[in-house]
């Protein structure tokens, strides 16, 4: 399993703190950043083969990171999206793959359950943060039948957390 963690974006939402660095180094418990504590969890659980995807101050995250990880730039990063950084690495799109978010926070257990899952595609949702929810799923049984931010909270049954398995035979 190999993991691709997104870390190109602005983060528009923050932009008014002028952090003046990217989301992702945003230090948490024990002073770690988010994305070294995400890289560490990850190398906890077997999985070295780790890229990062960079584009807003990517020195910075270069920096913290060293050569622990492989990176992919985002040439556009201030013009697209995650979607669209994906897009451009779509060839490192092999094996089974964990996608996150850079700037998470989530504990082993979490990833635990990601790795474990054996359906193709597994996105996590938080189905306690529907009133403020970014990334909004409904579902049916286990299965998502709904997607996007134009749902309603009585749509809703949870918001994406940022993580996603893909079995290489979705691929």
């Amino acid at each position: 399993m190999k993991a691709i963690i997104m870390a190109a974006g602005v983060g528009r939402r923050l932009l008014g703190l002028n952090l003046n660095k990217p989301k992702c180094l945003l230090t948490a418990e024990g002073g770690e950043t988010l994305i070294r504590r995400s890289v560490n969890l990850l190398v906890s659980k077997g999985i070295s083969d780790i890229t990062v995807i960079v584009g807003y101050k990517a020195d910075l995250i270069r920096n913290e990171l060293n050569n622990d990880v492989a990176y992919f730039e985002n040439p556009h990063f201030r013009t697209t999206n995650s979607i669209m950084s994906l897009w451009y690495a779509k060839d490192l799109l092999e094996d089974n793959v964990l996608l996150l978010n850079g700037d998470l926070y989530y504990e082993h257990s979490i990833l635990d359950y990601a790795i474990n899952q054996t359906n193709a595609v597994v996105m996590l949702a938080d189905s306690t943060r529907i009133d403020n929810a970014d990334y909004r799923f409904g579902f049916i049984g286990d299965q998502i039948n709904r997607f996007g931010k134009h749902l309603t909270n009585q749509e809703t049954d949870g918001e994406y957390v940022g993580i996603v398995r893909i079995d290489e035979c979705f691929i």
